[in-house]
Order: C-alpha cells, then sequence, then structure tokens
C-alpha cells in the first residue's frame, strides 16, 4: 500500500535543532500576536465610544456606542434625572431588576456602572426593527406592507413571546406593571424583546433573601415611590390606579390591553385626556372590540378573552399569564375559548374549521348516500345515459388536451417575438421550455436574442453572453453582447449584483455611447434599475447617489454629455440627509414600470431631513409621491394647482417645516398649511 510513497532524507542535525527549540525562543511580537483579544482588552483606555443617539424619554436616554472589549455596537442607557443620589439610586435599580431576568424575550443588559463624570448608566442589546406601537400606528393607518407583515396570527405569535416573559417574571416574584406597546421592540426575524422594567415591583416573599438566585425586593424596590399611582392610563390595571397596590392580575390587566389593541388598534377606553382615560378605565368603561371597530371582524373567541383579562374585579381575570397564554393556544389550534363560552353551534363551526378535509369527505359521503337512496328506482334506467355521456365527457376532453398542447408550443414560440422584461424569471423559463423544442432557425435566433436580453437586465452577463454567443446574426443585439462580455469580466458571478457606481456607469455608458444601436433602450435602463432595486431595497444613500442622478437624467430626458451628481449631504447630529435639488431641469420623480407600478427615484434615501427643489420645473407634486422628508423647501415654482399642495403633502408624513412663496397660495390654503406645519417664506 505504501510502494508509491516516498521518503525524503532529512539531516539529523536539522532534526536535532527542531526538537531543541524552546518557546522561549520567539521574540516578544511574535508572542502578542498569538493573543489578539488580550492584547487589546489590556490596551483599551476607554471602552465605550458614542456613536449615535437612538431615542430619548422622560427617565432615559438612548445612544447606540461600540464596546471595544465586546468588539461590536451596543445600547447604553443614562438617566435624564440624575441630580441626586436617590435618582441615581432608582436608575440603577431598573438596571439591576433588569439584569437579574435572564429570558429570549427580556431585553439583556451587558454592563452596569458609574461614568468618570459620576453619571451611572448600564448597556443592553441594541434591539432591531420596530416598537410594537410603530407597528400598531401603521396598521390603524392603514399601511399596506404592515398588513401585509402583520396578520392577526403573527400578531398574536408577538402577544405569545411577550406572555413568555412575563410569566418567566412572575416566576421570578417581578411585576412589570407598565406593559404598553412603547415597551415593546419586534426584530425583523422574529424577535420580542420586553423592555423598561423601570417601575417593575419585586413581590413579598423575597425581600432580604440571601439566595444569590432570588431577587431581593428591599433593595430593588423603589422605596421612595411605594403607595403612590404609576403607570400608562388605558394599560394600567384599575386597582393600580386606585392605591398602587397590585398583584399579578394588574399585568394580566395590561396584557389585556395589549390583545386589545392587537384586535382592534385602539385602546380599549376612550377618553379626549389622560386624565378621561384614567377615569373611564377605573370605572370599567371598555368598549367591546368587536363594536369598537366593526370593520376588523375580529374573532369574538378572542374578544372574550380579551374582555375576561380586563376585567374590573382582579379575581375575574385570568389567574395567571399561562392561563392566557392556554386561551390564545387554544384559539390559533382551532378550538373555542373558555372566555367565549360557546354554545353547540360555535363549537360545531370550530370542529369543522379544525377537521376541514374530514368534514368536507363526510359531507361529501352523505350528499353521495342521499343520491343514491333517493335515485335508487332510477339508477337501472339511467345508469346508460350516464355513462353514454361520460364517455363522451371523456373524449372531449382528450381532444381538448391534445388541442391545448399544440396550442402550448404556438405559445412558447411566440413568445420569441415579444419580451416581457417585468417577469423577467418567468419568461426565462418560458424561453428555456422553447429552446428545448424543434424550431426554425429564425426562431431559435429570435428567441436567444430574447432570452439573452432578459439575463442582461438581471445582471446576469455571464450567462447573457453565452446566449449572445449562440447567436447566427446577432444584428443590433452586438452592442449588448459587447457590454456581457465587459461586465461578465468584471462581475463572474451571475448570483452577485454590480455595485451601484458600477451600474451608474453600465447605463450611462448605455445612454450615451450605444444609444444609436439600441433605439429602445430608455424602457431597458429602467428595467434594469427596476430589477437592481428589487433585490436591493435598502441601500445606504451615499452608495445610491449616482445610480439616482443616472435615473433622474434619463427620465427626465436630459442629454447632458457629463452627469452632474446630486447634492446630498449630512450634518452632524441630524438622523437624515439633505437633498437639493435647485436650479435642476427635473419635472419627473417616478417611474412608470409597465405591469411594476410606479417607483419613486427619490424614495430610497429615505426620510430626509431637508428636500430642497426650489427653482425647478415642477408641475405637478403628484411627483413627490412616497418621497418623506422633515422640511420642504419648494420655491420659484410654477405649479399647476397649487391650491391642492396641502393635500399632496399628506405623502410626506414627517414633514414639520414648509418654506413657500405664499403669495402664490390663497387665505385658505395658507391657513391650512399652517395649521400643519411651520410655514414660512424666502
Amino acid at each position: 500500500m505504501n510502494e508509491g510513497r516516498q521518503k525524503i532524507p532529512v539531516p539529523e542535525d536539522e532534526l536535532k535543532a527542531l526538537y531543541a527549540a524552546d518557546a522561549g525562543d520567539i521574540t516578544e511580537e511574535e508572542r502578542r500576536a498569538l493573543t489578539p483579544i488580550l492584547n487589546s482588552l489590556e490596551e483599551t483606555a476607554e471602552r465605550y465610544r458614542i456613536l449615535e443617539p437612538i431615542a430619548e424619554g422622560g427617565e432615559k436616554t438612548i445612544t447606540r456606542i461600540y464596546d471595544s472589549c465586546l468588539g461590536r455596537s451596543v445600547a447604553m442607557a443614562r438617566p435624564v434625572r440624575r441630580d441626586t443620589e436617590q435618582e441615581k439610586e432608582d436608575f440603577l435599580r431598573e438596571a439591576r431588576l433588569t439584569a437579574g431576568l435572564d429570558h429570549p424575550n427580556i431585553v439583556p443588559i451587558h454592563n452596569i456602572g458609574i461614568d468618570a463624570d459620576g453619571i451611572p448608566f448600564f448597556t443592553m442589546e441594541l434591539l432591531p426593527g420596530d416598537s410594537l406601537k410603530d407597528i400598531l400606528d401603521r396598521l390603524r393607518a392603514g399601511d399596506a406592507q404592515y398588513r401585509k407583515n402583520y396578520p392577526l396570527d403573527i400578531l398574536l405569535g408577538i402577544f405569545q413571546k411577550i406572555c413568555d416573559a412575563i410569566a418567566y417574571a412572575h416566576s421570578r416574584q417581578v411585576l412589570h406593571l407598565d406593559m404598553k406597546p412603547e415597551n415593546i421592540r419586534v426584530g425583523t426575524f422574529g424577535e420580542v424583546f420586553v423592555c423598561d422594567w423601570g417601575l417593575a415591583k419585586v413581590m413579598d416573599g423575597t425581600a432580604g433573601t440571601t439566595d444569590i438566585d432570588t431577587l431581593d425586593g428591599d433593595l430593588l424596590n423603589d422605596m421612595a415611590l411605594s403607595g403612590t399611582i404609576q403607570g400608562t392610563p388605558g394599560f394600567m390595571a384599575p386597582e393600580q390606579g386606585r392605591t398602587g397596590s397590585c398583584s399579578e392580575t394588574a399585568d394580566i390587566y395590561a396584557l389585556g390591553s395589549l390583545l386589545y389593541m392587537l384586535l382592534t388598534h385602539e385602546l380599549p377606553v376612550e377618553g379626549s385626556s389622560t386624565n378621561e382615560i384614567l377615569d373611564n378605565a377605573l370605572a370599567g368603561k371598555i368598549i367591546p372590540p368587536r363594536n369598537r371597530k366593526p370593520g376588523l371582524n375580529r374573532p369574538q373567541s378572542l374578544a372574550a378573552v380579551a374582555m375576561q383579562a380586563l376585567a374590573l374585579d382582579p379575581a375575574k381575570r385570568y389567574a395567571s399569564v399561562t392561563q392566557l397564554q392556554a386561551e390564545i393556544q387554544r384559539y390559533l389550534s382551532g378550538f373555542t375559548t373558555r372566555a367565549e363560552k360557546a354554545g353547540p353551534a360555535t363549537r360545531t363551526v370550530f370542529l369543522i374549521r379544525r377537521h376541514s378535509r374530514s368534514a368536507f369527505l363526510l359531507m361529501v359521503f352523505m350528499a353521495a348516500l342521499i343520491a343514491v337512496v333517493m335515485g335508487g328506482l332510477l339508477r337501472i334506467r339511467t345508469e346508460r345515459d350516464v355513462a353514454k355521456e361520460n364517455l363522451i365527457l371523456f373524449l372531449a376532453e382528450q381532444e381538448r388536451s391534445e388541442q391545448l398542447d399544440s396550442e402550448l408550443g404556438d405559445v412558447v414560440q411566440r413568445a420569441g417575438t415579444s419580451v416581457d422584461l417585468i417577469q423577467a424569471r418567468t419568461m426565462l423559463s418560458v424561453f428555456d421550455k422553447g429552446l428545448r423544442g424543434e424550431l426554425k432557425p429564425e426562431e431559435r435566433n429570435q428567441l436567444l436574442g430574447n432570452k439573452a436580453t432578459l439575463l442582461f437586465t438581471l445582471q446576469k452577463f455571464q450567462a447573457a453572453y453565452v446566449c449572445f454567443e449562440q447567436l447566427e446574426k446577432p444584428g443590433r443585439m452586438l452592442a449588448l453582447k459587447e457590454l456581457s462580455h465587459t461586465y461578465a469580466q468584471l462581475k463572474p458571478n451571475d448570483s452577485n449584483l454590480l455595485p451601484e457606481k458600477q451600474l451608474a456607469e453600465l447605463l450611462i455608458k448605455i445612454r450615451q455611447d450605444y444609444i444609436r444601436y439600441l433605439p429602445d433602450q430608455t424602457p431597458l435602463l429602467q428595467y434594469i434599475f427596476f430589477h437592481h432595486m428589487q433585490r436591493r431595497p435598502d441601500i445606504a444613500p451615499e452608495e445610491y447617489l449616482p445610480l439616482a442622478s443616472v435615473m433622474l437624467y434619463q427620465l427626465n430626458d436630459i442629454m447632458h454629455a457629463y452627469i452632474l451628481p446630486l447634492k446630498l449631504r449630512k450634518r452632524p447630529g441630524e438622523s437624515g440627509y439633505r437633498l437639493d435639488l435647485s436650479g435642476m431641469h427635473f419635472t419627473r420623480y417616478r417611474l412608470d414600470i409597465m405591469g411594476g407600478g410606479k417607483m419613486n427615484i427619490l424614495a430610497p434615501f429615505g426620510t430626509l431631513e431637508m428636500l430642497d427643489i426650489s427653482d425647478t420645473p415642477l408641475v405637478r407634486m403628484t411627483e413627490l409621491a412616497t418621497v418623506d422628508a422633515k422640511r420642504l423647501r419648494m420655491t420659484g415654482l410654477d405649479l399647476a394647482h397649487p391650491n391642492v399642495v396641502p393635500l399632496r403633502l399628506n405623502y410626506m408624513r414627517s414633514l414639520k417645516e414648509l418654506t413657500i412663496d405664499l403669495h402664490l397660495y390663497d387665505k385658505k390654503t395658507q391657513n391650512e398649511l399652517r395649521s400643519r406645519y411651520i410655514v414660512s417664506a424666502p
């Protein structure tokens, strides 16, 4: 077995030197290279580096920071009120209590400390996604994407994870006491975190404990606020609002409010002020969910669960969070909830839903049985006619099947004469099927050319070049063939996309160098842009900038030899960018993609800090649909209908300040704009 191997002789003196080598012979620099993490911790002069503010509330500020010890970004919380030792202690109490709760649905604490200025802080996981309040606000506003992403079953899954966190906290003798949508974070991959345990309370029975795994009520309860009323009206249990004393049923009341909002997107009690909401809650004036939002048509089973959790008398609520969860699970499993007290008819409906297939087969069987009994006397007489009719239907179906096979071939061949660029991936499968069949040379050439064009549109330059190479007569396709070859070398992997800068250069090349070879280059550019954005919905504004510049010039049919870059900048402390389009010759910002709807070229910049479209030829404000900005400057415009500007500005949900030529608008329009925004003249 070892006959094919060769033995390489090694001099004896080299072997002795190798085995005699000592680990102590390596240099200090080589030794430190073996322990980079240890070195970084020893050399770190300052552990935290502030990156950007995230949020600020009445109790604390949240900042995104870089933790050099962990080597990643985390969130740091600092107290807003920190003038006295008691205020600092209250802040640290929340941090210590949260750190003692180890659960996948409770925000994890990484570190607690006091900085060089004597200000306490704690660091925690940098939470992704939206707050539950953001999601409910979008659902209430009718946001189509959020309705698609958050149907009722997904919302109930989020609710169950919230219940998991609270059930765990109760097992550790901890009450949250401030459950509300603002304190729930929902990530894009199903993560759910319960946050803000500032009002949490350790229940009696844990005070003074010496067990290191048990939370100490004497240490962690806010004694300075004992007996005071704390909480959020609408989510705060009535007994919590009256006396400040509460038990697990107070959190169950808050969970009932959350469930109510998931069903209706509204608070369970109405009121024009905080005091009115609190008074209605104390009086138990809960509006049944199905009366609050009849149009949503929410299940009565879940509405009954929410109403029981919101019972005025704590004894009539669910005794534990797990009982509440069990009710939700019963509904998700196809059973009626106990709170509904469903009658036989309702239970039968749920039974059929659980066993829909079996119920359908049973109904079919019963119908067949009745038909047999009722038609027994006629069966012999009609059997021959039925058989004859079935034979006729079978022969007709067979003939139709053969006809469809023939027509399918014709459809595949006709697909070679036109290209549906919006349905590129679907058309590719049609072309592949057609190319496997028997075709005339000119039909095959047309089909290959169209397939190559589709592949080019999808930036699959390698595959496109292979198709172009098979063309017997490239004709006007020669230009695309050359481009495919060039960009296949720049991007060998067809699964990847070109960086936005390179894609912008490709589109410029098509506009300027290949326009005479590609008379229909305009839709080609738009579809290349469309498919790129479908696969790259989240692009950094700086990376997107050159691509946006090219598309705006193309959309507005501006054929300059040099495309001027758009003016995009970001000031320190501002969350969004400033985009200055003043003086540009743009009248259009929206692409009309046939079969793909409308795409606004400015939308990928996100919520802009400021947008300036002054002294441009813009005529219709509808061109700014789906664009969002906090400040808008639009002077020197010749709008077709200036008095509909308030209606059109509804697109900009974040708009706060507006600069316009006031004399162009009538008094009614001016007053309406001033009632909604800070309006100024240039």
